[in-house]
Formats: structure tokens, sequence, C-alpha cells
């Protein structure tokens, strides 16, 4: 026969004096081996490459002939491994001669660590073929991913002043396996955001250029990975002061008595961001904040954290000169018209 198939032939004979002999005989001509595919459910689920939740994998297999001898084996990130039948998979036989039908599932439980899968799978038939899913293009692959994508602030901290005419605040996130958005909001308000792209662009950088006002503005990150992950920041508060403000005229952090998008948890987190910056103003009307200015921060900008100012550093050499020159009580007193 020019094709493969389950064939049977009859035979029938008959001699002169009438006798007759019939034989059946069956047959396969069997060159290409198994023919795989997926089940329905399994290609639900693979119609997305990321996934929180492990799931199970079902391969479906045709052969003409009997298959003698099937292997599984998966893929995680850099660790193969062959699977074992009955612990870690089972298989069910079905058909008839000519049509078998095999089922091969995979328990969720294989998948439950987070990482990159592929799953394959390998049998040789009764004719002697060996067939795979891979060069049929039926291997699976998949990741779990339950870990949120993570996020740091760069160039400023919770309760900083900033000294500039503007202002960049940065943020780097970044996630295990892949990232989808990312969202600035300040005062509670979305004001940047980056899609998967945005993001691989930016390499992982979200930022956005304030200038200087006459409140503070809270600030916080959200970002979501490819596998329906979402994180969210601390808030933080900062000043943009401009240059050449005095420590004095900047208010004490009043946030205001609503919920932004990060839901109840926003009013801990402005409690204790006000806390925060009223306990580091304290901080700055002490000795140690006399003899320090403003310094560079991250990505350039001035940040004042227990530095007062310009104005911090002369009444700071005014008070050391007081001190080698007139004595301890013209110190003392330099000091407390400093902090009055």
């Amino acid at each position: 026969p020019e094709q493969d198939g389950y064939y049977t032939l009859h035979v029938e004979a008959q001699d002169l004096a009438g006798n007759t002999v019939r034989e059946t005989i069956s047959f396969s001509v069997n060159r290409y081996g198994s023919s795989f595919s997926l089940s329905s459910r399994t290609q639900g689920y693979l119609a997305s490459y990321f996934h929180r939740d492990a799931f199970p994998v079902t391969f479906e297999e045709h052969n003409i002939d009997q298959v003698g001898e099937a292997r599984i084996y998966v893929r995680r990130e850099d660790t193969l491994a062959e699977l074992s039948q009955g612990q870690e998979y089972s298989v069910k036989e079905g058909g008839t001669a000519g049509n078998r039908k095999y089922s091969y599932t995979i328990p969720a439980g294989v998948f439950q660590e987070e990482g990159a899968y592929e799953v394959m799978l390998m049998s040789t038939d009764a004719a002697g073929n060996t067939s795979d899913t891979a060069s049929q293009l039926k291997s699976v692959s998949f990741a779990i991913d339950r870990t949120a994508p993570q996020i740091l602030f760069a160039g400023a901290r919770n309760g900083d002043i900033l000294y500039e005419d503007e202002a960049w605040i940065s943020a780097q996130v970044w996630d295990s396996l892949q990232m989808d958005h990312a969202r600035l909001l300040v005062d509670g308000e979305e004001a940047v955001s980056l899609d998967a792209a945005g993001l691989a662009k930016a390499n992982g950088l979200i930022r956005l250029k304030l200038e200087p006002g006459d409140n503070w503005r809270t600030i916080q990150v959200e970002a979501g990975d490819a596998a329906g992950n979402v994180s969210r920041s601390d808030q933080i508060a900062v000043y943009i002061a401009g240059p050449g403000a005095a420590l004095e005229d900047i208010p004490d952090y009043e946030p205001e008595q609503k919920t932004n998008e990060a839901g109840p948890e926003a009013g801990k987190e402005t409690t204790a961001a006000r806390k925060q910056v009223s306990d580091m103003k304290k901080k700055r009307a002490g000795f140690a904040g006399l003899f320090y200015g403003a310094q560079p921060g991250k990505d350039g900008v001035k940040v004042e954290s227990t530095r007062p100012g310009t104005g911090g550093i002369l009444r700071g050499a005014a008070a050391l000169f007081a001190l080698l020159t007139g004595g301890l009580s013209a110190f003392w007193a330099t000091s407390r018209t400093r902090t009055s």
C-alpha cells in the first residue's frame, strides 16, 4: 500500500472437488508514527503565556499501532526532568485496532513552582517509529508567576525637601518575568503611565518632572506584571521648595482626608508620612543641621534631609566663629537664635 493505514486482506481458495478455504489477514503500514494534539482545555490555558495559578496539561496521541513506550520531559528554567508515569502523570488508552488513542495528563501540582516551563512528550510505537511533540510543534510553553513587581524610588525619600527649579521623581520597576505596566500617581491622580513596550524602552524607569509649589506632593507608584500581579509602593511626601527657599517657610505635611486609588491603606501611609516629615523637621532645627547646606542627591537633585540650606551654613559659620572668639556662652546664644 502507498498510504499508511490498517489493512485487512481476505483470501478465498477452492479446489476442483469444491473444497473452500478462507483466510483473513490484518496488517498495518506505519511509516510516520504518532500524531499529537492538545486537549481543548489545555489549549484554552495556553491562550495566555503568563499565569498566576498552575493548571493540568493533557496531550492526546493517535497512532495506527500500539505505542509501547512514552516519556514526558519538563524543563523549568535551566532544569530538565523526566516525569514518572503513575506518580507525576497518568495515561488512558482507547480506540481500536488501526486507530489507537492515548491521553497523557500531567496534574497542576507538577507546575507549582514559579518559572518558565516547557513540556514535551516522546513515544515509540510497535513499528519502531519514534515521535515527539516538539517536531510537530505541539510542545507546551508557559510561565507561572505569583510574585508582584518590585518598586524602588530614586531621587527622593519620604519627607524630602527638594531645592530645585525642577525636580525629577523617578522609580525603578522590575519583575522576575515580564512587566505589563507602571503608573506614577501624584496626589492620588495618575501623572505618568507606561505599558510593557514603554517600560522596556525606558529600562524599567518611570519618571516625572515636578515644579516648585506651595504644597507637599504625595507620590505613589503602581506596577503590574503580565501574569496579573500588582504591587503598590508606600506613599511618600515630597516638597519642591525651589532654590533659596527658607526652611521655616515650608509647612508641615497635612494630607487631604481622601482615599486615592491605592485603597484604604492610603490613609495609614499618609499618616505615617505626616509623622515622618514632622520628625525630620524637628531634627533639622537641632544642632546637627547647623553646618550643612543642601547637597546633591540621586539624579542630581538637591535633597534636604537633615541639612537646612545656605542660611544654615552662614549661621553655622557664625556660631563657630563665636565659639572660637567669644567662648561657649556666645556659641549657645547663637544656637538658640538659630532654632527660635
